[in-house]
């Protein structure tokens, strides 16, 4: 895992752990990464100082456990398993505090992607995730949908409806955002969660939209194989300029 300032430059790295590393996500107060790594011959959540220093392991299930998103307080890391569940292909979510402790089930039978309300009383989230797929234009029975649960209501809306892919789900005031390949190639849009109004905003033609991930500021993601920033503020996009100084020996 490395870390770049938003304006580019040169990165830093920050992992050096006998093994994979993948899905980092920062804290809403910047001050930690949640990760999935496989140290131990498994993939397992991991959390450490956004400033760098020793990962700390927080699950100990011998399936797939894999990083999704934090609670809005920094205080607790949200992630996917099939630990009880039937067949892997069938996900749950779970919270766990970045202290340790014993995960938590979201009271969903099936959820992959997510993103939590400000205020934490609903959650955006997909049943299913092909992100690790190479699939294109899917409109098949792993299509994704964007759907809304409410903790203290207990209740269940459908999102988006397209027939698809709808995914990546990120909550921020009163928008969604999230990816979509309704125009053929995967991009950026938002849905208005006052108006029920959908937008497209970013027009790639060539390459997926993939891997976004939210900020405070804005939309981090990868297309054709650049990382790209999109501000919330001023809609600019920007292809920050990043530099890898290493010896590369692998």
């Amino acid at each position: 895992i490395y870390v770049v300032p938003e304006t580019g430059g040169t990165a830093r790295r920050l992992t050096s752990g006998p093994g994979n590393e993948w899905l980092p996500r920062f804290s809403p107060d910047g001050k930690w990464i949640a990760f999935t790594a496989d140290y131990d011959g498994n993939p397992d959540v991991y959390v450490m100082s956004s400033a760098g220093g020793e990962p700390k392991r927080l699950t100990w299930h011998p399936g797939q456990d894999l990083i999704v998103d934090w609670s809005a307080d920094s205080r607790e890391v949200l992630f996917r398993s099939s630990r009880e569940s039937v067949s892997r292909s069938y996900k749950r979510l779970y919270r766990i505090n970045r202290e340790g402790g014993n995960p938590v089930a979201i009271p969903l039978p099936r959820a992959e992607l997510a993103s939590f309300s400000p205020d934490g009383k609903q959650i955006a989230y997909n049943r299913r995730s092909r992100e690790f797929r190479t699939w294109k234009r899917y409109q098949g029975g792993k299509a994704q949908d964007i759907w809304l649960y409410d903790f203290e209501q207990e209740s269940l809306r459908q999102l988006t409806d397209w027939i698809g892919t709808d995914a990546f789900p990120m909550w921020a005031g009163d928008d969604i955002y999230f990816i979509s390949d309704r125009e053929h190639t995967m991009n950026l849009f938002v849905y208005h969660l006052k108006s029920a109004e959908q937008e497209q905003l970013t027009g790639f033609d060539e390459y997926d939209v993939k891997w976004p991930s939210i900020g405070s500021q804005g939309i981090v993601f990868e297309n054709g194989g650049r990382i790209y920033l999109r501000y919330f503020d001023n809609d600019r996009l920007v292809q920050p300029r990043i530099v890898i100084s290493e010896d590369r020996v692998e």
